[in-house]
């Protein structure tokens, strides 16, 4: 089989009832997928690589409210756990992108 045919435009879905619920949307899987990608980072240690993902998720439209509740409280733990390892201005830089 070649690549080409793998890449084949997927049949058409058949019709779904109003009233079915609604998958959710490629975006807001995409939220999730980078939250859970953000909290292994922060389980890891990699400090840099969470916060990047965590306002990521904050500037996405995807996300919704208890997702960004999630993602600042995430990134608070952040900016504390840097002012403990004595990176003050690291801490402040994330202190100030959260306002």
């Amino acid at each position: 089989m070649s690549d080409e045919a793998s890449l084949a435009a997927p049949a058409v879905p058949p019709a779904v009832a109003a009233d079915a619920p609604q998958p959710p949307s490629v975006e807001t899987e995409v939220v999730d997928r980078l939250m859970k990608m953000a909290d292994h980072c922060l389980r890891e240690r990699l400090l840099r690589q969470a916060a990047e993902m965590y306002f990521h998720v904050l500037s996405r439209r995807g996300a919704g409210d208890q997702e960004m509740e999630y993602a600042r409280r995430r990134l608070m733990e952040i900016a504390e756990h840097y002012e403990r390892m004595g990176k003050p201005h690291q801490a402040r830089g994330i202190y100030e992108q959260l306002l």
